[in-house]
């Protein structure tokens, strides 16, 4: 596949990307079918290419996990082995909407310039989003962009209308910016500057979870670019996170961590719930997409309103799908593990989905789940390229 080919499909899956992304407050599902929609035009760019050049077709064995959860729930339905068929169909297709965001992404970014620049372009969106979220919280309220009414008062960051989503950005953003540091000296401060936003911005949403997951993200990514990175830099890069979350305000976050007792969390008490599901569904799941239709009958108490997710992708990834479906989640991960032994920005990955062990990362915005499967997709490719060395600049 040419140069020319990878660009056009990594323009066109930016671009459902960002679309996807920018519209995640909007309830109605046109917006990822729209993205949906421009990821098939990517596809058949791919496609167009291929039948042209077959020799020049590249395939990782890795990229058919994304489509185990797919399997899962078409033998589900096979075997009306689901509480709920319907919800099945949806999680069917969205899982095969995140297999082929992972498809595409592995083809772009089999060239070391264009995942470089993707990783780039990347983490810039995310800083942009970062800073228009925290000034559009303090300024306008509840409102998306300053023009959209959310349905929310508070709380809502850019196109999120949920802190955790908002941090899993960041976790990804923070990665992406600081391995595009230690590759371009030129632009170094900027990106470490946009590291520092992303962090600083975490701390202003008052995700507890989000900013001790950042937190350790933080720490192991500057251990790791150590060879890049002098002490002093490091050091600016942490006392820069610093003064940007002074600046967006942490208070919140302080009050949260201060006055919130953790053992009283209502997450505590839906988890032993949910462990009596994964007793009942552990072998076959009880259907993909099926944890909020099934949780009423093993619901430890009335929390009087809906309880719609685990607030723990892994037990839900186990009570839905079975062992098989948490089997091929913790391939995933191991893969993503196995590629940041060569580039450790693909470890982004792997804090977003450690974030998911107390809450969920990949419920609710299918555009954003697509987004953090591209991301694996991308780290793939990393898989067969050597690893990069850096010489570190005298500072």
């Amino acid at each position: 596949m040419t140069e020319r080919t990878r660009s056009l499909i990594a323009a066109i899956c930016g671009c459902a990307l960002v679309f996807g992304v920018c519209t995640l407050w909007i309830p109605a599902m046109w917006p990822f079918a729209a993205a949906q929609f421009l990821s098939g035009a990517a596809f058949a760019c791919w496609a167009v290419a291929a039948l042209r050049n077959p020799e020049g077709v590249a395939f990782h064995p890795a990229l058919l996990l994304p489509l185990v959860p797919v399997a899962i729930g078409l033998g589900q339905l096979a075997f009306s082995r689901t509480a709920n068929s319907w919800e099945t169909r949806r999680a069917v297709m969205e899982w095969a909407t995140y297999g082929l965001a992972a498809f595409l992404a592995y083809q772009v970014c089999l060239s070391r310039d264009l995942r470089s620049r993707s990783l780039r372009w990347f983490s810039l969106f995310a800083a942009g989003i970062a800073v228009l979220g925290v000034l559009q919280n303090y300024t306008s309220p509840g409102r998306v962009f300053w023009l959209f009414d959310s349905g929310y008062t508070e709380g809502v960051f850019g196109p999120f209308t949920y802190h955790t989503k908002f941090a899993n950005l960041a976790e990804l953003g923070v990665a992406a910016a600081l391995w595009s540091a230690t590759r371009d000296r030129d632009r170094r401060f900027l990106f470490v500057g946009a590291a520092a936003v992303l962090a600083a911005s975490v701390a202003a949403a008052a995700s507890r979870g989000g900013a001790v997951v950042i937190a350790v993200e933080m720490l192991v990514l500057l251990a790791l670019s150590a060879r890049s990175f002098s002490p002093r830099l490091a050091l600016t890069t942490v006392l820069a996170a610093g003064i940007g979350a002074a600046a967006m305000g942490w208070s919140l976050l302080g009050q949260r961590l201060a006055t919130e007792e953790p053992l009283r969390d209502i997450r505590w008490a839906i988890a032993l719930s949910s462990f009596d599901m994964v007793k009942a569904f552990w072998a076959t799941g009880c259907g993909l997409g099926n944890w909020p239709t099934v949780y009423p009958e093993f619901a430890r108490f009335d929390a009087y309103m809906r309880i719609n997710q685990a607030h723990s992708d892994w037990l839900q990834w186990l009570i839905e799908g079975g062992l098989p479906m948490l089997a091929a989640m913790l391939a995933m991960t191991a893969a993503a593990l196995r590629a940041a032994r060569r580039e450790w920005w693909a470890l982004g990955f792997v804090f977003v989905w450690l974030h998911g062990v107390a809450d969920y990362t990949m419920q609710q915005t299918p555009a954003f789940a697509a987004l953090q499967v591209a991301f694996w997709g991308a780290a793939v490719a990393a898989l067969g390229n050597r690893p990069q060395s850096v010489t570190p600049d005298p500072e």
